[in-house]
C-alpha cells in the first residue's frame, strides 16, 4: 500500500536540501510527531506545524541498529508496517521491535493511540 507524506513549511525546504546531496538510495527518514489522517480515501501521513521534527540519516543507536538489521537487503524490501500496540515502550524498543506490527491497510481498524514506526522505500519526490 502506498503511503503519502506530505510536508509544509521547513521540513519542505530541508527534504529538497537533503535529497539535492546525496542519492534517494538508502537514506533513513524519521519523522516524529506527525499525524495520520485520512483524505479522499487515501492515508496521509502529515507533519504538524511546531511539533514535527525530521530527522535525516540520523546518527543515533536505533537508526544504526536498523540499518544494521537491514544491510544486504536492496530492492527485496519488506512491506511497509505499523506497529499498534497500547503498551508504553522504549523508543529503542518502539524502533525495533516488529513482532507486534500489522500492515498499513489495517492502519484504520487501528484505535488505539501510540507511537508507529513506518519501514518504507521512498521511490519518488514530488516537488509540487
Amino acid at each position: 500500500m502506498k503511503l503519502d507524506v506530505t510536508l509544509f513549511g521547513e521540513h519542505v525546504d530541508m527534504l529538497k536540501s537533503f535529497f539535492q546531496k546525496q542519492p534517494l538510495l538508502d537514506a533513513v527518514i524519521v519523522i516524529q510527531y506527525a499525524k495520520v489522517k485520512t483524505f479522499q480515501g487515501k492515508v496521509v501521513l502529515q507533519n504538524v506545524m511546531y511539533g514535527t521534527r525530521l530527522l535525516l540519516n540520523p546518527d543515533v543507536e536505533e537508526v544504526i541498529a536498523f540499518r544494521r538489521r537491514n544491510s544486504g537487503v536492496g530492492t527485496q524490501r519488506q512491506p511497509l508496517k505499523w506497529t499498534c500496540d497500547d503498551t508504553i515502550s522504549s523508543r529503542e524498543t518502539e524502533f525495533l521491535d516488529t513482532s507486534r506490527s500489522m500492515v498499513i491497510s489495517q492502519l484504520k481498524a487501528c484505535l488505539e493511540d501510540g507511537s508507529y514506526v513506518v519501514y518504507g522505500t521512498i521511490v519518488a519526490v514530488n516537488n509540487r
